[in-house]
């Protein structure tokens, strides 16, 4: 891939998955993002001068026009296979746009998550107290990390379940000893006349 400043870039009006680029060079060059993302699709030399701008035909898109650094406009015909959309390419290129966003969002997340990590173990090491950006204190850095908050509900749901079951247990027990240790009005009755 060259090195030199693109100037200008616009998506075709009739494919979506090919945009164009002019450069400092003067050429232009064709990318299709199904086909290849890391280098154009097309490269052509269309003068020996920077490129500055570009527009492509709105209606067919069959014709792109090159301004040049000296003034000069240069038009540019493409063939059918670049303005001719295929059956399925709109869906694949939503496609592929969705794929990158969720795969941008996961690693934005996966970052996010060891700089917290950092964060909180730097701060361990010197004793401090982690806190968020603009926060105060730990609370505020756990009701933001979702993993944190729910281990901390788990935890808590878990603690009254004990306490539940240990009042439940002291009161059968009280209940038992009550009713081993109550003296019926017929055992009073024989303990008395005896």
């Amino acid at each position: 891939p060259s090195m030199h400043t693109i100037t200008d870039a616009q998506w075709s009006p009739t494919r979506s998955s090919i945009f164009y680029t002019t450069k400092m060079d003067g050429t232009l060059d064709v990318w299709d993002i199904l086909f290849k993302q890391n280098e154009p699709t097309l490269s052509m030399q269309v003068v020996d001068e920077p490129l500055h701008c570009l527009r492509v035909q709105e209606s067919q898109g069959r014709l792109i026009a090159c301004g040049s650094q000296n003034g000069t406009v240069t038009l540019v015909e493409v063939s059918d296979n670049l303005c001719t959309q295929g059956k399925s390419e709109k869906t694949l290129v939503s496609g592929m746009f969705d794929r990158e966003t969720r795969r941008a969002k996961i690693l934005e997340a996966r970052g996010r998550a060891k700089r917290d990590a950092r964060t909180k173990s730097a701060q361990g090491e010197k004793g401090e107290k982690p806190t968020t950006e603009g926060g105060t204190g730990e609370s505020d850095l756990k009701e933001a990390d979702p993993i944190d908050k729910a281990e901390k509900d788990f935890w808590k749901i878990i603690e009254e379940e004990k306490r539940r079951r240990d009042r439940k247990f002291v009161a059968d027990d009280e209940k038992a000893a009550g009713e081993s240790g109550a003296v019926t009005d017929g055992e009073l009755t024989a303990n008395a006349t005896t």
